[in-house]
């Protein structure tokens, strides 16, 4: 007589789903943390343009001026301002504004015709942009 097979259905154990869940697990933790850096991302890129535009917008103001701000003042060819006494406490462009911005004007620097102006900005209390221009007199 022929022998007997018996066939049984096998699935899968409980350790190997275990398994895939831990796997499946991890992949869903690293693609959220790689969106969640992605949108940091977005919103500083954001931030950052618009400081750099609202940055070169004050300084091309400043220049057009001729560098003769009233609230400049200083000794030894240097005058720094805080911009806010002039403009009501807000220098903002869109939904983004500088918490602190203030003025540099170095005199003789790195000649005696020229002047170097620096533009500082901050926002977030722990961002800063800092513009920097050599003009020659």
């Amino acid at each position: 007589m022929g022998s007997l097979i018996l066939k049984r259905e096998r699935g899968f154990t409980i350790l190997e789903v275990v398994f895939a869940a831990a796997i499946l697990g991890i992949g869903i933790l690293g693609y959220t943390k790689i969106k969640a850096s992605s949108r940091y991302s977005q919103v500083y890129s954001k931030q950052l343009s618009q400081a750099v535009l609202l940055s070169g917008s004050q300084m091309e103001d400043f220049l057009r001026r001729g560098y003769n701000h009233t609230m400049l003042s200083g000794l030894d060819g240097e005058a720094k301002t805080h911009l806010y006494g002039e403009l009501g406490g807000v220098l903002s462009i869109g939904d983004f504004s500088f918490t602190d911005a203030s003025w540099t004007v170095r005199q003789n620097t790195p000649s005696q015709l020229t002047k170097l102006i620096k533009f500082t900005g901050k926002w977030n209390s722990s961002r800063e942009i800092e513009l920097t221009q050599v003009q020659v007199q």
